[in-house]
Formats: C-alpha cells, structure tokens, sequence
C-alpha cells in the first residue's frame, strides 16, 4: 500500500531539514511569513499525529496518572527523533515543556526558533484536551538558550504572557502572575 493511502506511514527525516525548510521558505516569502507558515504547518501536521500520542500515552490526562502520562509523551517523541521534553507546571494556568536536545532547533544558533514544533504542539495538546491549547516558546537551542522551552495553556493565558514577555517582564515573574 502507498503511503499516500496508509495514514499510519511514518517518514524519518534528518532534523536538517528544518533548516533547510526555514531558508527555503524564509528566502521566498520572508521571515515572518516562514514563521506563520511553519506554525499552521506544524499546526495540520499535529491533528494528524494527535491521535497516535493519544494512544501511546494511554488517553488523556484523566485517564492515566499525570507523571505516567508526561512520560509516556516524552517517549514518544524520543522514539521518533524529536528529543526527550520535560513537564512541570509553570503556574495554575501555564505548563511547560523543555527539552535540551529537541530535533527542530537543530542544537546550533541562527534558527528562527521552533515554529513548526509550537503549531505541532498546540495541536496535540487541543486534542488530547478536548479544547484549544496554544503554545508559545519562550526559549530555544536554536538562538543560544540552554534548552527549547515551550509554555501552553489557554489561549487567553498564552496570549497574556506573550505581551507581558514582549513589554519586558521577566519569565518568572509572568508565571507567577498568572
């Protein structure tokens, strides 16, 4: 059966291509486009893996015990080259992700950061949820931070966090407040 037919097909790719991707598309349409474009990318692309990490983690979060279900998560990225992540909670309204060896940053300076990843993300998230989750990185390997660092919650609380991180706020001190 062709791949084009068998929705279960996996393709391993080399992270480069992220790369590769980014200059491509950044040289065509510039870089704020790429960005958007990698993020409703990455947004698609997750609908279609959403239901696989909803079976390997073993459903949502009330299905399993909460530590049992991250770890299952991080597996399944690792299993598929994307890098081992962290959770913790950040505050009652944000969650965090963080990995020190996710495949999109490249581990190198000079990437426009994880765009396809947060859109990728997002929509896992949502769908394991049962509702909208945004996602907004807030570090990455990619521009010299120590690890990508991805912060989700609801829409208004990623949004809230964003334009405090933008005014100058410090990381901590947004998490605190929400």
């Amino acid at each position: 059966m062709d791949a084009t037919h068998n929705p279960t097909a996996e393709v391993v790719l080399p992270a480069t291509v992220f790369s590769a991707l980014r200059r491509a598309v950044g040289e065509a349409a510039g870089d704020l486009q790429m960005i958007h474009a990698f993020h409703a990318a990455g947004f698609a692309a997750g609908k279609e893996v959403a239901p696989l990490v909803r079976t390997a983690v073993g459903g949502g979060p009330a299905s399993v015990p909460e530590a049992t279900f991250w770890r299952r998560f991080s597996q399944f990225f690792v299993r598929r080259g994307w890098g081992a992540c962290t959770h913790e909670r950040g505050s009652d309204a944000i969650g965090i992700l963080s990995s020190r060896s996710w495949a999109e940053s490249g581990g190198g300076e000079g990437s426009e950061g994880c765009s396809f990843s947060s859109g990728f993300l997002s929509a896992i998230l949502s769908d394991i949820a049962g509702g909208p989750i945004a996602v907004l990185e807030t570090s990455c390997r990619g521009r010299g931070d120590a690890e990508c660092r991805f912060a989700f919650g609801s829409e208004s609380a990623v949004h809230e966090m964003y334009g405090a991180l933008v005014e100058g706020v410090e990381f901590t001190d947004v998490l605190a407040s929400l």
